[in-house]
């Protein structure tokens, strides 16, 4: 019995260092947007560099109606302007962003890892680690698709130096 009770206040302190990890983002409480369709929270920005990917985690359990939790939901956000483009751009320092977030009372969490564009992260390794994974797959992508475009202008230039039949006539 007090293995079991030493193992959940360690799992306890892990989580609150992870989510306190994030020293250079500041959350404020989740709101429901003026609306009323969607749940929303504002990050601000409080490092030096700009933000360029955040992962957000949201946990929620699903109960029965006698209260048991019989699923233990997840909700998992990852915003990264080398996937989804410039168009979603970067946090600036010192600047507050509205994004997406769970209604509060069904759910907990919030931002757990960001990366900044000064190339330092902070929050969840696993999630900044599973950032930098896609990255280097997209990387990777790009390397082979610049190959292939490469390999067809070299074929179009030597196919329009070659003489055709009417040239040779």
């Amino acid at each position: 019995m007090r293995h079991s009770l030493l193992v959940l206040l360690s799992l306890s302190l892990l989580t609150f260092n992870l989510s306190a990890q994030i020293t250079s983002v500041k959350e404020s409480a989740v709101t429901q947007s003026e609306l009323g369709q969607a749940w929303q929270e504002v990050i601000e920005n409080h490092s030096f560099s700009s933000i360029v990917a955040r992962h957000t985690t949201f946990e929620c359990p699903i109960k029965s109606k006698s209260g048991q939790t019989v699923n233990e939901g997840r909700a998992s956000l990852q915003r990264d302007i080398v996937a989804e483009s410039y168009s979603l751009g970067a946090i600036p320092s010192n600047v507050a962003v509205e994004v997406p977030a769970q209604d509060p009372s069904k759910c907990s969490g919030g931002v757990d890892a960001v990366i900044f564009s000064d190339g330092h992260s902070e929050g969840d390794p696993d999630a900044v680690n599973a950032t930098y994974q896609k990255r280097l797959g997209y990387y990777k992508g790009l390397t082979e698709v610049l190959k292939l475009l490469d390999t067809m202008r070299t074929r179009d230039r030597i196919q329009r130096t070659l003489p055709t039949r009417s040239m040779v006539a």
